[in-house]
């Protein structure tokens, strides 16, 4: 089967892994519960479809030259068997590179598609020679019905010089129904 993107997803940056707990959309649904919303928030549409996915956390340091998307010796994260939905994808990690303003980047494939400059769901990206932790986050529709559900895998590039990544994450949220 195939899978059909309903429309171009956006990503943004944070500038730390840290920034953001893993309990996030809790946090937001309680802010929002007491701001005296006209309705309570689990009401909105799409809330009560909220369906946290999280990959384990990869540890190692890893390092890679290449300017195009590749997987690192340990490949991922990976989330597999994803339902068809909305998604907020969060994806980051701590690392650097070699030559100081030049970008380490992290992305992810959907599905194992290649990522290119139109269907890059995202980027995060840190361009500093010392560790530093950064997060990213981007909105990816998984439509469609796949034998084994549907999948986001973490992939890595640089602009220049060595890039080393470790303590990589990623987590999708599922929103909504596509």
């Amino acid at each position: 089967m195939t899978t059909e993107r309903v429309k171009e997803p956006k990503g943004h940056s944070v500038s730390s892994i840290f920034d953001i707990a893993p309990n996030v959309l809790d946090e937001i649904r309680a802010h929002l519960e007491m701001s005296n919303l006209a309705i309570p928030v689990t009401q909105l549409l799409g809330w009560s479809q909220f369906e946290p996915h999280k990959a384990p956390t990869i540890d190692d340091v890893e390092t890679t030259t290449s300017t195009t998307y590749v997987d690192l010796a340990t490949e991922g994260p990976t989330l597999s068997g994803l339902p068809p939905g909305q998604y907020l994808v969060l994806f980051g990690f701590t690392g650097s590179n070699s030559v100081d303003g030049t970008a380490t980047i992290m992305s992810f494939a959907t599905d194992g598609a290649a990522i290119s400059s139109d269907t890059n769901p995202g980027i995060v990206m840190n361009s500093n020679v010392k560790d530093c932790s950064v997060l990213g986050f981007a909105t990816v529709t998984l439509s469609g019905d796949r034998v084994g559900g549907h999948e986001l895998k973490a992939k890595y590039k640089v602009d220049g010089g060595t890039g080393t990544y470790f303590y990589r994450r990623l987590v999708a949220f599922k929103f909504a129904n596509p």
